[in-house]
């Protein structure tokens, strides 16, 4: 550490990347709820009754094009991940500059500061320790060895705050913030699914309608796909004693929801990483006065 001058940090850019990162996440949810609204929008489901099994099978049978409302939800989404990961960055560009006396040795030193998320503990130690003046993979090279300590308690390979997701695998919100943020960097490939909450105007026949407890329903009788959205797709049976057992091709509509390459929910996992990302800071520098 420099003791030739003190230095206070201060993490007000963080709090401001955070509360940018959750103006995107809400434009995102506003996009998607506003997008299923508009019945063209919607992607049309029909039923069929499938006597092999004594099964209703609810699938789809009319895909709108969804391109454009897919690529606009992709930038957005990496508009959150950059704002999230740039609060935490700030974070451990002022953990440097408290451990240096306010000033860096040199411009390589200043450039290649960031957070690590890291999988492999020996890959975390690399980043700890700088072979010479323009190592640029040694990302926390200049912070104390106590802050060192704190960024590794949240790396994804520490097991901490893992988390599963009502679709696809557990994660880690560190883990998913860097994956996204890395697929971002070229193009962040999301899909489309449908949740049965979303699901309205469902009509079975015989004067049954599903709406608004569609998931109470199916817990109790049904099992949910986790297909994405594409005509063709089942996206869930259920065994309904007394429902007719004609098929029918227009049962209603399913709002479409967007979903990770991997089928996770993008708005539970990006509510995930910004519980997680807030939680670090927070330690550092509590503001009870902030909502986000």
């Amino acid at each position: 550490m420099n003791s030739t001058h003190m230095y206070t940090p201060t993490f007000d850019s963080c709090w401001a990347k955070l509360k940018r990162a959750r103006e995107h996440r809400d434009s995102l949810n506003d996009f998607i709820i506003e997008t299923g609204k508009v019945e063209h929008n919607c992607p049309r489901i029909g039923i069929r009754f499938a006597r092999a099994t004594g099964e209703h099978v609810v699938f789809v049978n009319r895909m709108p094009d969804l391109a454009d409302f897919l690529e606009r939800g992709s930038v957005i989404i990496g508009d959150v991940a950059h704002n999230l990961r740039s609060a935490l960055n700030h974070m451990t560009y002022q953990m440097a500059l408290k451990n240096l006396g306010g000033q860096f040795p040199n411009a390589s030193s200043e450039i290649r500061v960031q957070f690590p998320m890291e999988d492999r503990r020996e890959m975390f130690e690399r980043r700890k320790l700088a072979n010479g003046p323009k190592d640029t993979g040694a990302w926390i090279a200049d912070l104390c060895a106590d802050d060192q300590a704190f960024i590794e308690f949240y790396q994804p390979g520490q097991g901490q705050n893992v988390r599963p997701a009502r679709r696809g695998h557990s994660y880690h919100p560190m883990q998913a913030l860097r994956d996204i943020s890395n697929m971002d960097k070229h193009r962040l490939p999301v899909r489309l699914f449908g949740a049965p909450t979303s699901m309205y105007e469902v009509d079975l026949g015989a004067g049954m309608i599903i709406s608004g407890h569609i998931e109470r329903t199916l817990a109790e009788s049904g099992t949910i796909q986790t297909a994405f959205l594409e005509a063709g797709a089942d996206l869930f049976w259920a065994t309904m004693p007394g429902w007719s057992e004609t098929n029918t091709d227009m049962a209603g509509y399913v709002a479409p929801q967007i979903a990770l390459p991997d089928g996770r929910d993008v708005i539970e996992v990006i509510d995930r990483i910004t519980e997680g990302t807030v939680a670090i800071i927070a330690e550092i520098n509590p503001r009870p006065e902030l909502t986000l």
